[in-house]
């Protein structure tokens, strides 16, 4: 099956379910775990240890990931993430042969295993974060062979009411060898309104300024119909190609299961060319039941 949506979505976007289903509006989503790689800062404005795993189908192929953030037990706020795929997209300009031989189906088979870090640095009582991340990648591609490559983000975060967060980040800043890596270069921009385990609205807005589709739009709505229910919804712009997405997830504030479902507005027929996504999310143990402090 060709890959149709290997373009739409960023190959280094790792993100749960929950984040998937609001259209992958992660820059100012002070909750998600999709924020790690979205906005190194975004992960300072709440505090929280928590981690979080998942797997999806279609799209861009396989992909398989899991993560942690510390914003709870020190002054910094930390994540990482590791995440792998398996996927055959189409052959760009530079990976088409010399020669074809005919009646033999030319293929693209790519494999990629993903480190990824943010640490953000929170001021005035978590308001305000400033960000700094990046990826290392271990690449082993049929058209351009084995390899390591990487690069760096920046954003910044601000919390001026507790039901609104503000983010700005630019993602993948360092020039890399083309064939070494499929990451685009991201500036953007995200509004988050809500209360967490209520509701919640998204929006978020930027470019890809070297795309010849530079513009990136996305919105998500999350509902939740009881305490352990939520419902999501979203929309998102990316390469020229609009994305529906849909979701949901039910759980305790100690851990959740969510799924999300994302096709291309012009695929709805297709089942086979749309993503599905099963992620989990949980607490980290309690620190102070671990080592209790001797002062009380």
């Amino acid at each position: 099956m060709i890959l149709l949506l290997a373009t739409a979505l960023a190959a280094d976007r790792v993100e749960g379910a929950d984040t998937l289903a609001v259209g992958s509006t992660a820059v100012a989503n002070p909750y998600g775990m999709g924020g790690i790689a979205a906005n190194p800062a975004i992960i300072g404005l709440e505090e929280r240890y928590q981690f979080g795993g998942g797997f999806s189908y279609g799209g861009r192929g396989i992909h398989w990931q899991a993560g942690a953030i510390d914003s709870l037990t020190s002054a910094a706020a930390f994540g990482l993430t590791y995440s792998g795929d398996l996927y055959n997209p189409p052959l760009t300009e530079e990976e088409l042969p010399g020669w074809a031989v005919p009646g033999v189906e030319l293929t693209n088979h790519k494999r990629t295993h993903d480190l990824g870090f943010a640490l953000g640095a929170p001021f005035f009582e978590n308001r305000f974060v400033v960000g700094l991340g990046g990826s290392l990648a271990f690449y082993n591609h049929e058209r351009s062979g084995k390899g390591t490559t990487g690069n760096m983000s920046a954003g910044l975060a601000y919390r001026p009411d507790p039901h609104v967060a503000i983010g700005l980040s630019g993602r993948n800043l360092l020039p890399v060898r083309a064939g070494a890596s499929d990451r685009p270069m991201e500036l953007l921009g995200g509004l988050w309104l809500g209360e967490n385990g209520v509701a919640a609205l998204s929006l978020e807005g930027g470019a890809r300024p070297e795309s010849s589709k530079p513009l990136l739009l996305a919105s998500g709505i999350e509902v939740n119909a009881s305490e352990a229910a939520a419902m999501r919804a979203g929309w998102r712009l990316q390469d020229g190609v609009h994305n529906l997405a849909l979701g949901a997830g039910g759980g305790t504030t100690d851990g959740s299961v969510d799924i999300g479902i994302v096709a291309p507005a012009n695929r709805l027929t297709k089942p086979l060319d749309w993503t599905f996504m099963l992620s989990l999310r949980f607490k980290g143990p309690d620190i102070d039941s671990i080592t209790p402090d001797d002062r009380r």
